[in-house]
């Protein structure tokens, strides 16, 4: 759960990064200093990791200064917070990767018959720990109906034995929208 703080954290990298991006357009250079003394710009840097200003010319950093540089009355643009280098979006879907692990991969399968062949496989390779029941449902992900000529897999489409009558089954496309569920005799 966001905490107030990290909410408000990101709001400010997002308003310095749009400030940053929409005053970066011009040709001349914009010098830009945190005011606070416990603020800081984090550079990424292991010879100078911390800095207290940093110019901007077309929307590209120019220079980083670990001390406030003496201008001839240059003005800078002040800042309240804290700056870090670019955008961080580094995160894991680990659940959907357990599920993935658990799953008939579907990926590449160039057509139902052969959907209906990596079910059967996973089945044998999983016997006797209860895959296909109300309880532990089988799940392939990675279909795409480009390769079945566009056609749609169905329940119906995966009436070729016993096996997929007796047997619950959902087969989600390859960004896992659209998911096919097959028998539900056990409800």
């Amino acid at each position: 759960m966001l905490s107030l703080a990290g909410i408000l954290v990101a709001g400010l990298i997002a308003l310095v990064a749009s400030f940053i991006i929409s005053e970066g357009k011009s040709s001349s250079s914009t010098l830009y200093c945190v005011s606070s003394p416990s603020a800081n710009i984090i550079t990424l840097d292991s010879l100078v990791p911390r800095a207290k200003c940093f110019r901007v010319q077309n929307g590209i950093f120019t220079e980083v200064y670990d001390e406030e540089p003496k201008t001839n009355g240059e003005k800078f643009k002040s800042l309240d917070g804290f700056v870090l280098p670019g955008l961080v979006d580094s995160h894991g879907h680990i659940l959907q990767y357990g599920e993935m692990l658990e799953s008939v991969s579907l990926y590449g399968a160039k057509s139902i018959a052969e959907v209906r062949l990596r079910v059967k496989d996973f089945l044998e390779k999983h016997q006797g720990e209860g895959y296909g029941s109300r309880e532990k449902w089988i799940r392939g992900i990675g279909w795409d109906q480009k390769y079945f000529g566009g056609v749609m897999p169905t329940a119906v489409s995966q009436p070729d034995s016993f096996i997929f009558s007796q047997i619950i089954i959902v087969l989600e496309r390859a960004r896992g929208r659209f998911p096919v569920i097959g028998s539900l005799h056990h409800a």
